[in-house]
């Protein structure tokens, strides 16, 4: 999570400024769901351990065809 968070910042905000342009401030936008996104994924993941259905078999909710570009241009983020 916080190696994308670092890859969203470096690829949305090449020059800090005083003031974002609209397409800085979309990819940071894309960026802030993605984060969110990915830490309520972990969290209900974490809440899924020691409930019985943790011991049917799991499945990858992500799938390859995940949407990591972030707004942005591809920075090789794909699902596992």
């Amino acid at each position: 999570v916080h190696t994308l968070t670092e890859k969203c910042w470096e690829v949305c905000s090449p020059s800090i400024s005083s003031r974002l342009d609209g397409r800085s401030e979309t990819c940071l936008h894309n960026c802030v769901e993605r984060f969110i996104d990915s830490s309520n994924y972990i969290i209900n993941k974490i809440g899924q351990e020691g409930s019985p259905a943790s011991t049917s078999a799991h499945t990858n909710e992500f799938s390859t065809s995940t949407d990591f570009s972030l707004g942005a241009p591809d920075m090789g983020l794909r699902a596992p």
